[in-house]
């Protein structure tokens, strides 16, 4: 009788151990066979020659948006200048930061106060106002047109002579922006479909 009692717990007791040594074992992970491993490198790789193009074209986009947007704000502080000091006031491009060069605006610009009403000179007794720095990026800004050089507000606000001041980047005239100055001093921007672009 004892030794049926003694037999019957060690079947109990070893019976628990068993389920206990069997519940501690890691369950074994199934991991990833080599074709889903290809069909998901594929996928990825699609995704990102879609996606960088994309992101590029934004980033392009928003460096365009933010070099026309401060050339026009040049211009218009400019023209507040002149009208509240009761001089002329110009804006032309610079390479230096210190004279006025050309007509290639992606290198930087010059507003000044033109004291001696030399249209595209600083001389003596010309105040600089501000000065832009260069452009980010690979691109041209070419002016065009009487202020190609430099544009010169009067006294009463109006500009000396009109221009057009046209952006490219590397996508060429498709993506091309314009910055075109009437005589009147209106300023407006243009793309390619509103107007004749041309990129350096």
């Amino acid at each position: 009788m004892l030794d049926a009692m003694q037999e019957s717990e060690m079947n109990i007791y070893g019976s628990g151990s068993a389920k206990l040594l069997q519940s501690s074992l890691p369950a074994l992970q199934r991991g990833f066979t080599l074709y889903e491993l290809i069909i998901t490198i594929v996928i990825a790789g699609i995704l990102v020659s879609v996606g960088v193009p994309s992101f590029q074209g934004l980033i392009l986009d928003n460096r365009r948006l933010a070099a026309v947007n401060d050339l026009v704000s040049s211009f218009h502080y400019a023209r507040s200048e002149a009208v509240k000091r009761g001089r002329q006031v110009s804006v032309c491009p610079t390479v230096n930061g210190a004279q006025c060069s050309g007509q290639n605006w992606e290198n930087g610009w010059l507003i000044f106060v033109n004291n001696d009403m030399a249209p595209a000179s600083i001389d003596a007794g010309d105040e600089i106002l501000k000065n832009h720095e260069r452009i980010n990026g690979t691109v041209t800004m070419i002016g065009t047109g009487v202020a190609a050089s430099a544009v010169t507000y009067q006294a009463r606000g109006y500009p000396v002579g009109l221009g057009t001041f046209t952006y490219c980047d590397s996508r060429g005239v498709a993506k091309a922006r314009a910055i075109d100055l009437s005589f009147a001093g209106k300023i407006s921007t243009k793309d390619s479909n509103a107007m004749v672009l041309v990129c350096a």
